[in-house]
């Protein structure tokens, strides 16, 4: 086998020693189309539209049973927590030098 025999003979050399090889990159980062029209929106008319949107999945809930308007509205709660925990943690200072030098050794 020509692998073994490279290893055997000790051809390849230390690992650092070895030319690097990448796979062909994209020049031009790929976004799904998705996203693209989704970024092409203006910001008030898609908030609009997914209030909309969960102002119908809302009623259809609240019209089928009284446990799924529990439901949806416990998981608007939490992830308007999340987004004030969020933003309670970012807001803080990160502390001594030392400390922040400290986490970035880790």
């Amino acid at each position: 086998m020509m692998i073994d025999d490279d290893k055997e003979a000790g051809s390849l050399g230390p690992y650092h020693d070895r030319p690097r090889t990448f796979p062909n990159m994209r020049t031009k980062p790929y976004t799904p189309v998705i996203f693209r029209i989704l970024l092409g929106i203006n910001v008030r008319v898609l908030f609009i539209l997914l209030l909309l949107g969960f102002g119908a999945i809302f009623y259809m809930g609240a019209s089928t049973s009284p446990i799924i308007v529990f439901v949806i509205s416990i998981c608007i709660l939490s992830f308007l927590v999340s987004i004030y925990l969020t933003k309670w943690v970012l807001a803080k200072d990160e502390g001594p030098p030392e400390m922040v030098q400290c986490y970035l050794s880790i």
